[in-house]
């Protein structure tokens, strides 16, 4: 009995692992300046197009080479050996954001990295993303989403043509005999032939349509650093006035801590959120605290704006620099 119930857990773990090695990886990289780029994994470039914000899915790989390749021709490319597992071989999301560092140099530095999550992949993607499949070969379609939210469906439609081979004419067949001193005609009439040959054609259309504006999501999706759309407005709006309504600092910290760990955030929400902090210092550990959980980070500039001293937003964005 403990060698069946061994050999079943062993079992069950090995279709696990397998099932894991098989769940495709996801690299999303977003220019923090809104530099357009193409992004080339193995060799092949991905994105016909250059975007700001790509992501590319159906990494299945363990690692891939990742080159960044920007529109701009002044702007050096950027060279990243990327792993695609994580120590136990687990599917992975990555994210990287493209910014300049202090030199002016551009930079390709992680944002996010954590184990992907079937819930996590089904998310809606942000609008602005252009969104690909990986493909080995650039003669491949490949796009998901195109930015602004446009998607592509692909039609096949297969059609039969037959044709039917010529039939052969008869034959006559004539045979002499010289010994009986005449000659004897003999026919031999051999049917045509008749062949068949079937012949299958396949044409492929490719039609780009707009996507369903993106739906809202679950908590359950909202995690930190792997967000697509904020919270509702009416869920925040009564969050806001529990905030307001707490009188002790640490209390009002604890309460948007929380709340931020369970949901995401657009930039002018965070704003909002730390505007009605009663410190200074609070409000800039919150702002750090939700960055994360930012959907469009590239409008935390709203939520400097709340602070109340220049060193604070002066911190808050150096901050955000390093991400």
């Amino acid at each position: 009995m403990k060698n069946i119930c061994l050999s079943l857990l062993l079992t069950t773990f090995a279709a696990h692992s397998f099932l894991s090695a098989q769940t495709p990886s996801r690299v999303t990289v977003f220019s923090q300046n809104g530099e357009k780029f193409w992004v080339v994994v193995n060799g092949v470039r991905q994105n016909d197009q250059p975007a700001t914000h790509v992501r590319v899915t159906g990494l299945t790989m363990p690692n891939a080479l990742f080159k960044i390749i920007f529109e701009d021709e002044s702007i050096r490319s950027i060279d990243k050996n990327t792993l695609l597992r994580d120590g136990d071989n687990k599917p992975i999301e990555i994210n990287y954001v493209l910014r300049r560092n202090k030199k002016g140099e551009m930079v390709m530095n992680v944002s996010s990295f954590a184990p992907i999550e079937e819930q996590m992949a089904a998310a809606p993607p942000p609008r602005d993303m252009a969104v690909v499949s990986y493909r080995p070969n650039e003669r491949q379609n490949n796009i998901i989403q195109l930015p602004g939210g446009a998607i592509t469906t692909t039609t096949t439609t297969t059609t039969t043509t037959t044709t039917v081979g010529q039939t052969m004419p008869g034959m006559n067949v004539t045979i002499q005999d010289d010994l009986a001193g005449g000659q004897v005609g003999v026919n031999m009439n051999m049917g045509g032939i008749q062949h068949n040959m079937e012949i299958r054609e396949s044409q492929t259309q490719t039609m780009v349509q707009p996507s369903r504006p993106p739906q809202a999501t679950t908590a359950t999706i909202n995690t930190p650093g792997r967000c697509a759309v904020p919270v509702s407005q009416s869920s925040f709006e009564t969050f806001k006035n529990s905030l307001r309504n707490t009188s002790f600092s640490d209390s009002q910290e604890k309460m948007a801590r929380d709340y931020v760990r369970k949901n995401c955030l657009s930039a002018q929400q965070i704003k909002e959120m730390i505007s009605l902090l009663k410190f200074d210092d609070t409000q800039l550990s919150v702002a750090k605290f939700a960055y994360d959980t930012c959907v469009d980070k590239e409008n935390y500039f709203l939520v400097a704006e709340a602070l109340k001293f220049s060193s604070s937003r002066d911190e808050l964005m150096e901050y955000i620099s390093t991400r």
